[in-house]
């Protein structure tokens, strides 16, 4: 039987972290670095024999331009889902960082799962939430291997509830990744989940 992959990519440098713009659901490109960063990205994933898979991405550009690199090398179509996109950062969205930490509801010292830094955004159990609904819809259901394009606060929380860290145990451990970084989940025989690979970097010395 074969062991399922679910690779999660990491989407690469974007505009919004060169320009001191807030990330979230602010909604800018990659950098000429990020594009680069994305076809290494590409190379790395087609150096480890995929087969039969598919590719969702983020409909949010930075992961959009991503997933379309990695598209591009293995000829497979690339599934847009919203449920993908960053944390919904509300008003912040399309704001600059100095705007966003001026305007922010809640406290830096403070770790609320039910609060909300600024109007409209979106609570970090609600992000959680939202990861398990991946995770039940899409990485448990498919039938081949996936490579999901999305990023580094959905990422956190979707592999936070992938290995089962409650929501609560978020507040004093956090799952880092950086731009352009893979990591793997898999399902063993057992059909048990687990992380077999996370952050990994190297492909990003070329840049």
């Amino acid at each position: 039987m074969h062991i399922k992959s679910i690779y999660l990519i990491q989407h690469c440098q974007s505009e919004h972290h060169v320009n001191e713009l807030t990330g979230g659901w602010t909604d800018t490109p990659l950098t000429a670095l990020g594009l680069k960063q994305a076809q290494f990205v590409a190379k790395e994933l087609a150096s480890r024999n995929l087969k039969d898979f598919k590719i969702m991405t983020s409909d949010l550009k930075r992961a959009k331009m991503t997933a379309n690199a990695i598209s591009e090398i293995f000829n497979v179509p690339v599934k847009e889902e919203a449920i993908l996109r960053e944390i919904n950062n509300g008003e912040a969205a399309n704001k600059t960082k100095a705007w966003a930490e001026a305007h922010k509801l809640t406290s830096n010292n403070d770790f609320d799962i039910n609060a909300r830094d600024w109007q409209n955004a979106e609570t970090p159990l609600e992000l959680y939430n939202r990861m398990q609904m991946v995770i039940k819809n899409h990485l448990l259901e498919t039938k081949t291997d996936l490579i999901i394009v999305s990023h580094g606060v959905a990422l956190r929380y979707l592999v936070s509830a992938w290995l089962g860290i409650s929501v609560k145990d978020i507040k004093d451990t956090i799952l880092h990744g950086n731009a352009g970084s893979i990591s793997v989940l898999k399902i063993n025989h057992n059909q048990q989940r687990f992380l077999s690979q996370f952050n990994h970097i190297a492909h990003l010395t070329q840049s």
